[in-house]
């Protein structure tokens, strides 16, 4: 329903000085924008005094509610003492080291760093820049193609919104960059075929992925980008997605070659490390055939002593000579942490 963009209004100023993103933009001109004026917890409030329940949050990003008493102490506490302060050219500041390590922390998953971003966008940009950086690190520039799907959403930049499968986000940006394929949407209510099983259709999306991945040379796929699994039982249960049965088959068809097996090597070797094993020995592997779709890697693995260090301290005379101490990290190792007194 139109509505006349009423003068004075919030919303005719918004319309004269300000562009929207993801919006109509003649739609924006001609009635005005939605003015929201205040929160509080689940709620919001328009500039006309209406209340809405805010179900998305923001845009995913008010997850704790609108005015949260606690983070409002804490930024104002921020505010008063370091507003800002980049992380660009090997500078820093507490809050970005204690938040890092409190995330890597919660997250696991063997991370062992956080690299922040502003948006989903940029983060999803962010992540192919890594994966080519890595690419070109190894020698090898080929490797360069990503994977997504039909209809998938991964933001609306450039990158992100190649990998963004939908005509709306491409047809007047020219997108997508062509390091960008798309492969079928795994949804079985609109996709699937007469008489098809949703087991069948997952079936189907993986092969179509494994076509397309052998029709451009695997050695030319960096990535297939795809929306995370619940691994909570809990959450699984209460969210039935059909994207969890077509992971469950792709993770099947990996390509079992040595990058794949260096890779595991170095999780494992960097999770024993972690909990102080410093002379871990994965003596061999080989792969395990479940079933006519899926293998499993088998590692053997010598975990060895593990090392306790205590508080270490080290006087050095002013005359000492540096290259006494060349070899002190293989002092504490075959040592056990125990520095020999003279």
């Amino acid at each position: 329903m139109n509505k006349k963009l009423k003068p004075n209004s919030y919303a005719a100023l918004d319309a004269e000085n300000h562009f929207h993103p993801y919006s109509n933009a003649r739609r924006i001109e001609e009635q005005g924008p939605m003015v929201i004026s205040e929160g509080e917890g689940i709620y919001v409030w328009g500039d006309d005094g209406k209340k809405y329940l805010e179900a998305m949050a923001g845009l995913w990003s008010v997850a704790v509610g609108f005015g949260e008493e606690r983070l409002i102490d804490a930024a104002t506490k921020q505010l008063s003492k370091l507003p800002y302060y980049p992380s660009f050219s090997h500078k820093s500041h507490p809050a970005v080291a204690e938040l890092s390590q409190k995330l890597v922390e919660m997250v696991g998953l063997d991370m062992s760093r956080v690299h922040f971003t502003n948006s989903g966008s940029e983060a999803n940009d962010t992540a192919m820049k890594f994966v080519w950086y890595y690419n070109n690190a190894l020698n090898r520039p080929k490797k360069k193609k990503f994977i997504s799907r039909i209809k998938a959403y991964h933001g609306i930049t450039i990158a992100s919104g190649s990998l963004t499968g939908m005509p709306l986000m491409h047809n007047d940006f020219d997108l997508p960059i062509p390091q960008v394929l798309h492969t079928m949407c795994p949804h079985f209510w609109r996709e699937g075929l007469e008489g098809e099983t949703e087991d069948e259709f997952s079936s189907r999306c993986a092969d179509e992925l494994e076509k397309l991945i052998l029709k451009e040379d695997p050695d030319t796929i960096a990535a297939f980008i795809g929306d995370k699994i619940f691994k909570d039982r809990k959450l699984r249960n209460i969210i039935v997605s059909e994207e969890y049965k077509f992971w469950k088959i792709i993770s099947g068809k990996k390509y079992l070659n040595e990058n794949l097996i260096n890779f595991d090597q170095r999780l494992l070797r960097s999770f024993y490390l972690n909990k102080g094993y410093y002379d871990v020995e994965i003596n061999s592997s080989f792969a395990k055939l479940v079933n006519n779709n899926q293998f499993e890697l088998v590692f053997n693995i010598n975990a060895n002593n593990k090392f306790y260090f205590g508080d270490l301290k080290l006087e050095l005379p002013i005359d000492y000579d540096p290259s006494n101490f060349n070899n002190l990290n293989n002092v504490l190792v075959t040592g056990g942490g125990i520095i020999p007194e003279e």
